[in-house]
This record gives C-alpha cells, structure tokens and sequence, in this order.
C-alpha cells in the first residue's frame, strides 16, 4: 500500500512538473531550439489531440497550425489540417479549408472524411 502512494505521488509530481514546462514556453521553445522533422510533428500533434481531448480548443489549433505551418511535408502535418478543420466553428472557414486541404491531398486517407465535410456544410447531410 505504501508503495502504491509513492507511486501515486510520483506520477502526480512528474505531471505537474511537465504541466509547468508546458504553461512555461519551455517545451516549445525546447522544440524550436532542437528541430527534429521525424519526431517534432508528431509531437506537436498529439499534442494539439491531448488538448483538444480536453476541450481546449484555441491552443489545440494552435498547436495544429504549427504542425501544418513548420513541418508542411511530415506526415502528421495532413492529420492536423484535418484536426483544424473539425475544430473551425465557422462553416464558411471551414468549408474553405475543406476545399484547400483536397488540393493539396486529393488522395490522402483522411480525404473521404474531409469530402463528407464539405457536403455537410454544402447541403446539410
């Protein structure tokens, strides 16, 4: 039982000494110091999905358009477009960004989702 606390209390000190990194600047200024294309997309993704998990929207798109913005050929770059998207409360916006995503990634496995975007925004099914 003793243990099971330590670990507890372990856990809870590592989360609120990265939650302090994170609110800091230091993990992005981390990020942008030590470019990494294989591992900094993907970071910078899942990243933005934690935070839209937890319904913080505004810096969940933040960290999406980073991805789309610095890393425009990784693979997690798409993803996130496509993460943007979902998260843009503006049907116009949304339907542009739609529009601009099938231009650049006709053929990418996340295009059917973003075709049956664009017809629910267009004709409301």
């Amino acid at each position: 039982m003793k243990k099971l606390l330590v670990f507890i209390l372990v856990i809870a000190g590592i989360g609120y000494w990265f939650k302090s990194l994170v609110q800091s600047g230091a993990v992005e200024r981390y990020l942008d110091a030590h470019p990494n294309p294989a591992l900094n997309p993907q970071v910078e993704y899942y990243w933005g999905v934690l935070l839209d998990l937890a319904n913080h929207s505004q810096s969940a798109m933040y960290r999406y358009h980073r991805v789309v913005d610095k890393y425009p050929r990784s693979s997690s770059a798409p993803l996130a477009w496509v993460a943007s998207i979902e998260l843009l409360d503006d049907s116009r916006k949304a339907l542009a960004e739609s529009e601009r995503f099938l231009a650049a990634y006709p053929d990418h496995p996340k295009a059917e989702l973003v075709r049956r975007k664009i017809s629910i925004i267009k004709n409301g099914y």
